[in-house]
């Protein structure tokens, strides 16, 4: 028997509680691409196995390679996604995320969960990745407690081992949330052996300007100073 496909005009995931148990469930709908600066939208379909407790799934692009895989199928959910070549996702197991490396002048960041214009983390093992967006999508509630276009950014700061060059510089930010987590410390990152984490800048050197016009200047001209190098 064939998998149809039904249509959501919005989540998926709330059409997909309304459908009877047994077989997989194939839904077709529109997910707005929140993280890109140039609008536009990507036509998915999501395929979802429901089980005692969990619903496994997989997310692709809609189009007509895809419906005439559906339409001819009769397997289970592996099968179809062995025919797709995709990746198989569940709401009860931890997602493999596939980083993206956003080159920086000190080094580079790492994202594992990043959404937006410099770049999208993707989902799934080596060769059979989709963007974490599709994914948390299928199952936004389940998956990210309704968060799936806000969740945290996890991302590794990997600063070149050079002395200057690997310096990581200030940002201004007017509204930003960040919690950051010490796995290890490459020695080799710092020509003394030792490294830190600053927040804001130093007391005593602000304390030698007046106000903060004054300061921002300074450190302007520190700036410029800086790109020199």
């Amino acid at each position: 028997m064939s998998v149809s496909v039904l249509l959501a005009q919005q989540s998926p995931e709330s059409l997909l509680k309304a459908q009877p148990p047994g077989g997989l469930v194939a839904i077709a709908y529109q997910l707005p691409r929140f993280w890109s600066s140039k609008g536009g939208s990507d036509q998915l379909v999501a395929v979802y196995e429901r089980s005692a407790g969990s619903v496994a799934f997989l997310v692709a692009q809609d189009g007509n390679a895809l419906r005439a895989t559906l339409e001819g199928h009769t397997g289970d959910l592996a099968s179809l996604a062995e025919s797709l070549n995709t990746e198989t996702f569940a709401s009860d197991q931890a997602i493999a995320l596939t980083p993206v490396h956003i080159p920086k002048p000190w080094g580079e960041e790492i994202w594992y969960t990043g959404m937006e214009d410099r770049g999208v983390a993707q989902a799934g093992h080596r060769g059979r990745t989709v963007p974490l967006p599709w994914v948390l999508s299928a199952l936004p509630k389940q998956l990210a407690a309704g968060r799936d276009r806000g969740i945290i950014l996890l991302k590794i700061l990997a600063p070149r081992a050079e002395e200057v060059f690997g310096d990581l510089y200030f940002e201004l930010h007017e509204e930003k949330r960040e919690v950051y987590v010490v796995t290890s410390i490459d020695e080799s990152a710092w020509p003394d052996g030792e490294g830190a984490i600053r927040f804001g800048f130093c007391s005593e050197k602000r304390a030698q300007f007046p106000d903060d016009a004054s300061f921002r200047a300074a450190f302007a001209e520190s700036v410029a100073a800086y790109e020199n190098v």
